[in-house]
C-alpha cells in the first residue's frame, strides 16, 4: 500500500476585524538556470500568508505563481467592491480564493479551497474589505518591489518586461478604483 502524506488542515470560519497580507518567496532561479527570452519573474514561487488577528491562516497551502495570483486579486478588486464575486487561481496547485464583496457592510467574505475535494483552510471568512483592499495593494507594491531586485534584468527589458509593467499598471488602478470607493 503506498504511504500517503497529508497535511492535517485547520479550517478558520467567522468574523475577523484584521486582516494582513504577506509573502515568503521560494528559492529564485538562479541565472543559469534563466531560460532565454521567457519572464521568469512571472512564474516565481511563494506562499501567500493570510493573517487573521495575527495568525496565518493561509499556512498550509502551497506556494503559488504569487505575480500571476495577486493580478487576478488586483483584476477583481473592482469587482468586490461592487459587492461581486471573483474566483481566484493558485496556477500552481488546484487551490482556489473564492471572495465575494458586500460594501454595504464594508466586509469582504474568503473561502480558501481545493474545488471538489474536503481540503479547505477558510470558509467563508468575513474580513474589512476596505482593509483587505488596502492590504492587497501593501503587498503588491512590495511584490513588485521584490521582482524588480531579484529579476531587475527582466523587467526593465522591453519585452520580457512586459507582465511586470501589466503588473505595475493593475497596482495604480486598484488604487485608484480603493480611492474612489472610500469616496462615496
Amino acid at each position: 500500500m503506498p504511504f500517503r502524506y497529508t497535511k492535517q488542515l485547520k479550517t478558520y470560519t467567522g468574523s475577523f476585524e484584521e486582516i494582513r497580507l504577506d509573502f515568503t518567496p521560494e528559492e529564485p532561479v538562479t541565472e543559469d538556470e534563466r531560460i532565454p527570452g521567457m519572464a521568469t519573474y512571472t512564474y516565481e514561487l511563494a506562499n501567500l500568508h493570510v493573517y487573521l488577528e495575527g495568525t496565518d491562516a493561509a499556512e498550509k497551502t502551497p506556494s503559488a505563481y504569487m505575480t500571476l495570483l495577486l493580478g487576478q486579486l488586483l483584476s477583481g478588486l473592482a469587482d468586490l467592491l461592487a459587492s461581486q464575486t471573483i474566483a481566484v487561481q493558485w496556477m500552481s496547485d488546484p487551490w482556489q480564493m473564492d471572495l465575494r464583496g458586500d460594501a454595504a457592510h464594508n466586509r469582504l467574505f474568503i473561502t480558501l479551497h481545493v474545488p471538489d475535494t474536503h481540503r479547505v483552510v477558510m470558509r467563508d471568512v468575513s474580513v474589512p474589505l476596505d482593509q483587505f483592499g488596502r492590504e492587497l495593494i501593501r503587498i503588491c507594491q512590495r511584490w513588485s518591489k521584490y521582482l524588480d531586485t531579484t529579476y531587475h534584468d527582466e523587467v526593465i527589458d522591453f519585452k520580457l518586461g512586459k507582465h511586470y509593467h501589466g503588473f505595475e499598471r493593475s497596482i495604480k488602478e486598484a488604487q485608484q478604483v480603493l480611492q474612489t470607493a472610500s469616496t462615496i
